[in-house]
């Protein structure tokens, strides 16, 4: 009865969450979404739609860290539903991009958006790729992890490698995503265009 309620509790904080938040509005939300951070495309070998978020076009002059926060969430909604789909992969690209800020990660935006699968979306990451992880960003996964129940933790994959601009992907992320549905921004050979989320929005 104690897990019955302690689920029961959480499908409430998280339909709580949702009607505090949702739907977005297109006008806030255009400068992260059109600077595409972040964006679902193609599937994972397993079959799983794909979310992308590109970390060195995370840009805090665009929006704050609940709001990309926000924006990733809505971007999960959208490839669920789109896709039928009842999990997905999500893939975090630290690679510096060619124009792009480039900062160093921020730890605000990462305990906020893990603390939202956590909470609100359980179940429904099936992995969560982090490619390339230089050997310093072991000090930040130290930090984050701590926020990780182990079942979310186990999820996680995190897949050495170089973080300039030229540089290929780690070879063995082509174990989880075939080159052909990789986008050529992350790394593959995909030129098909992302999907564009904004479209989603409503003024």
């Amino acid at each position: 009865m104690a897990a019955f309620n302690d689920q029961s509790e959480k499908v409430v904080k998280s339909a709580e969450w949702r009607a505090k938040n949702f739907p977005l509005r297109k006008t806030e939300m255009a400068p992260i979404y059109n600077s595409k951070v972040m964006f679902y495309h193609g599937k994972a070998r397993d079959g799983s739609p794909v979310l992308y978020f590109r970390g060195g076009l995370y840009d805090k002059n665009l929006g704050s860290p609940e709001t990309y926060v926000l924006g990733a969430a809505h971007c999960i909604d959208e490839a669920l539903r789109e896709t039928n789909a009842s999990s997905l992969t999500i893939m975090l690209n630290a690679s510096n991009v060619a124009g792009g800020v480039n900062s160093p990660a921020d730890l605000n935006f990462i305990k906020a958006f893990v603390a939202v699968l956590r909470e609100h979306y359980p179940g429904q990451m099936k992995r969560l790729i982090v490619y390339p992880f230089p050997w310093w960003a072991r000090t930040i996964w130290s930090l984050v992890s701590v926020f990780l129940d182990k079942a979310t933790a186990d999820l996680v994959v995190l897949l050495s490698g170089d973080v300039s601009c030229t540089a290929p992907p780690p070879k063995e992320l082509f174990d989880y995503v075939d080159a052909s549905e990789l986008p050529v921004c992350c790394g593959g050979e995909d030129q098909r265009p992302p999907v564009d989320i904004l479209a989603t929005l409503s003024d």
